[in-house]
C-alpha cells in the first residue's frame, strides 16, 4: 500500500506534467497568434497595392513615354552629341524614377525584418512617392513640416504603410477638392508610466468631409472605414492594422475630426536610434 507522501509526490508530478503540457500548449498558440498577426499586416500590404495599381499604371505611362521620345529625339541625329547628351539625361532621368517607382511598389509588398528605428522625413518623402500624392493633377495642397532629423523607434516599413494608408484615405476624404492635406513631425513629449518622455509626434491633417461622432467610435475595429464626400465610404485601408503597427512598438495613434472641417491622425512614437541605421542600413520599401 502506497504511503501518504508517495501519493503526494505522484500527484505533484502528474501536476507539474500536465502544467508543462499546459505552458507548451500556450507557447504554440502563441506563436500562431504571432504568425498570424504577421500574415495579417502583409494581406493589408498587399490590399493597399491593390488600390494604388491604377495609380501606379497611369504614372508608369506618364514616365515612360517621355522617355521614348528623349530616346528617339538622341537617335534621330546621333551626330549632334549635344542634343544626344541632353536627350539621354532626361531619359535617365525619366527611367529612374521609374525604376524607383518599381522598387518601392515591390518593398511595400513584401515584409522584412528591419532595426527598429526609422528617419521619418524619409518615410514620408517615401510614403508620399508610394500613394503617388506627388503625382497629382487634382486642386489639392500638400504641406510638409518634418524635422529632418527626426527618428522614430519603429521599422520603416511599418511606419511607411501606416502614413501610405493615412494619406490616402486624406485624399479620398478631401476629393473632389479642393483641399490641402499637412503632414508635421516633431520631437515632442508624452507621458507614459506615471512620467513624462520624449518622444516622435506625427500628425497627417486633411481639411476633407470630416467623421461623424458614431464612426469614430469604431474607426478602428477592423473592416469600419469613414463616411467621404457625397455619402461615398472610405477606401477602408485597415487603420486597425494601423492601430496595431504603432501600438507594437509601445506607440499610439489617435484621432481628431469635426464633420465639414477635417481631420487630424496624430501617431506618438518612442524615440529611435539612429545610430542602428548606420550600423545596419534599413531596408525600406524602396530598397
Amino acid at each position: 500500500m502506497a504511503r501518504p507522501s508517495d501519493q503526494n509526490n505522484d500527484l505533484e508530478n502528474a501536476t507539474r506534467v500536465e502544467l508543462d503540457r499546459v505552458l507548451e500548449a500556450l507557447e504554440r498558440t502563441e506563436a500562431r497568434l504571432h504568425a498570424m498577426e504577421r500574415q495579417l499586416a502583409q494581406a493589408e500590404r498587399l490590399a493597399t497595392l491593390g488600390t494604388l495599381v491604377g495609380a501606379v499604371a497611369h504614372e508608369f505611362n506618364n514616365l515612360l513615354t517621355p522617355v521614348m521620345s528623349y530616346a528617339q529625339l538622341a537617335l534621330s541625329d546621333p551626330t549632334d552629341t549635344d542634343l544626344a547628351r541632353k536627350a539621354l539625361e532626361r531619359a535617365y532621368k525619366g527611367a529612374e524614377r521609374a525604376a524607383r517607382m518599381s522598387a518601392t511598389m515591390l518593398g511595400f509588398g513584401r515584409d522584412s525584418d528591419e532595426p527598429q528605428a526609422c528617419m521619418v522625413a524619409e518615410s514620408v518623402a517615401i510614403a508620399i512617392e508610394t500613394a503617388r500624392m506627388d503625382a497629382l493633377h487634382e486642386p489639392l495642397e500638400l504641406q510638409i513640416d518634418v524635422e529632418t532629423d527626426l527618428c522614430a523607434g519603429i521599422a520603416c516599413l511599418s511606419l511607411q504603410q501606416v502614413l501610405v494608408n493615412l494619406l490616402l484615405n486624406a485624399r479620398h476624404a478631401i476629393t473632389p477638392g479642393p483641399g490641402t492635406i499637412r503632414v508635421v513631425g516633431a520631437c515632442s513629449t508624452w507621458n507614459i508610466d506615471g512620467g513624462v518622455e520624449d518622444c516622435c509626434t506625427i500628425a497627417v491633417t486633411d481639411t476633407g468631409c470630416g467623421i461623424d461622432a458614431h464612426t469614430l467610435e469604431t474607426l478602428f475595429t477592423p473592416y469600419q472605414s469613414g463616411p467621404t464626400r457625397n455619402g461615398k465610404r472610405g477606401t477602408g485601408l485597415g487603420l486597425s492594422i494601423c492601430k496595431r503597427l504603432i501600438e507594437s512598438v509601445g506607440g499610439s495613434i489617435d484621432v481628431q475630426s469635426e464633420m465639414g472641417h477635417g481631420t487630424t491622425f496624430t501617431l506618438h512614437l518612442p524615440l529611435g536610434d539612429a545610430a542602428l541605421l548606420a550600423r545596419e542600413p534599413a531596408k525600406t520599401s524602396a530598397a
